[in-house]
């Protein structure tokens, strides 16, 4: 499973007809609060420990969700949907996760 950016229009949606599985930036209070990736709970491919879904910290760009993987051993990467900073592709080897 793959997450592309989220198209512009959701936000033409009523409120409570999408939801969300990381807190989307200026989110009104009024709307539900997001939740993990229940569905999506398979183990990484080779990395003992980390599994698509999970709850991740990461020093510099905080609380994320790991939504992807790709790679084995020392060239394993995950891909994280993180509140504030997006995005983002990070080695396992560098880039020092802990769960959340």
């Amino acid at each position: 499973m793959r997450y592309n950016v989220a198209s512009r229009f959701l936000d033409e949606l009523p409120v409570g007809t999408v939801q969300w599985l990381s807190p989307k930036a200026g989110r009104d209070a009024r709307e539900p609060a997001p939740s993990t990736i229940s569905a999506l709970h398979a183990d990484l491919r080779g990395q003992p420990g980390w599994r698509i879904g999970q709850s991740v910290k990461h020093t510099r760009f905080g609380l994320g969700i790991i939504i992807d993987a790709e790679g084995r051993g020392s060239d394993a990467r995950v891909q994280v949907n993180f509140r504030e900073a997006g995005v983002k592709w990070l080695a396992l080897e560098y880039a020092k996760l802990q769960p959340a």
